[in-house]
């Protein structure tokens, strides 16, 4: 008896959406210590279908966009307005916190200067933590409080 053939399914391409209280802040935090192309959106969408589509009716948005450096993949930045927002602290143990890694030429110093500028520093210590030799980490968290990890690129 034959086994029936089975259909194997790749993705080819993904992007990044991030819901955030205010994207000002968040092109600035990219753009100038990270390094990010963030294009600031303009203006307000007040599409009320698509407003609906996405649960929120009434409101409007506004999406500032951006490549990963070195990558192929869009990170796209949404504000709501006329809509109730909260800003929520996950903690790198909460089951569902969403931690972006980024691989960076050099984890301690980037650290460092994330840090002089007053980025808040979760690693334990304030400061990259060594994985295994020759392999550091950090973690700090965005101005949104989204958990970015610093990986040494390969």
């Amino acid at each position: 008896m034959q086994r029936p053939r089975r259909r194997r399914w790749f993705v080819i391409g993904g992007i990044v959406l991030l819901l955030v209280v205010s994207v000002g802040s968040l092109v600035r935090f990219y753009t100038d210590l990270l390094g990010f192309d963030m294009q600031l959106g303009e203006s307000f969408n007040d599409n009320q279908l698509m407003a609906a589509t996405a649960g929120t009716p009434g409101a409007s948005f506004k999406q500032s966009r951006s490549m990963i450096p070195g990558t192929t993949v869009a990170m796209t930045l949404i504000e709501f307005a006329h809509i109730e927002r909260r800003l929520r602290a996950g903690r790198v143990q909460d089951p569902g916190t969403a931690i972006l890694q980024l691989r960076v030429r050099d984890v301690v110093a980037l650290t460092a200067s994330l840090k002089a500028a007053g980025v808040i520093v979760v690693t334990a210590g304030g400061a990259p933590v060594e994985v295994r030799p020759g392999f550091p980490i950090s973690i700090v968290r965005d101005p949104n409080n989204l958990l970015l990890e610093l990986l040494p690129a390969p």
